[in-house]
């Protein structure tokens, strides 16, 4: 299994040899005494670089927006040793105007529970082929990233030969404005960057 670096970018095909893979997401409460942060796995789908419909968010109340992408799964804890949120790609099985997936952890109600990622630990996203089991490759998330409510912890994206890449990442933010109110940044502001 490959440990990945901030930023590090890993060709699908070539150095991992796989087009069928799980993505997960896991993490651990704080502390015991904290009020435990929920997270969701969700993936932001872009057609020719753009978001153009919202069936392109896939997460865990459209699960099959997105023929080739499966979304997650809801812990709503983080607890335990298993999984705590996953999800699948199949690139083979995607349209062919897709060429990047952002994918997302961010925290469900950070405004009413008053929560970031300084809420939880030890979180990290890996991959898996989906036909063995086998964890290809793991980013652990750093601390750089306690300040935020959501974060875009990788993309899955073409390249210009047209092969499909896995780049990890700690893009964050904090607080968004929408319909004239600050909020705590979720989906939303992930989409209104590629719109």
């Amino acid at each position: 299994m490959i440990n990945l670096k901030k930023g590090q970018p890993i060709n699908l095909k070539k150095e991992l040899n796989v087009s069928d893979f799980r993505v997960g997401l896991c993490w651990d409460p704080a502390d015991e005494y904290s009020p435990k942060a929920d997270l969701d796995l969700s993936f932001v789908v872009l057609r020719n670089g753009k978001f153009i419909q919202d069936e392109d968010l896939v997460f865990y109340n459209n699960k099959f927006g997105v023929n080739g992408i499966v979304g997650s799964i809801d812990n709503r804890t983080g607890e335990g040793d298993a999984d705590d949120e996953v999800g699948t790609v199949n690139v083979d099985k995607l349209d062919s105007n897709i060429d990047k997936i952002i994918v997302t952890a961010s925290i469900y109600e950070a405004d009413l529970r008053q929560q970031t990622f300084a809420s939880i630990k030890n979180a990290y996203i890996y991959l898996a082929d989906n036909k063995t089991g086998n964890k290809l490759c793991e980013y652990k998330l750093t601390k750089d990233a306690s300040e935020f409510t959501i974060i875009e912890f990788a993309e899955i994206y073409k390249d210009e030969n047209g092969h499909w890449n896995f780049k990890t990442g700690e893009d964050g933010f904090t607080t968004d404005t929408q319909d004239g109110r600050v909020v705590a940044a979720n989906q939303i502001t992930v989409i209104n960057k590629y719109i």
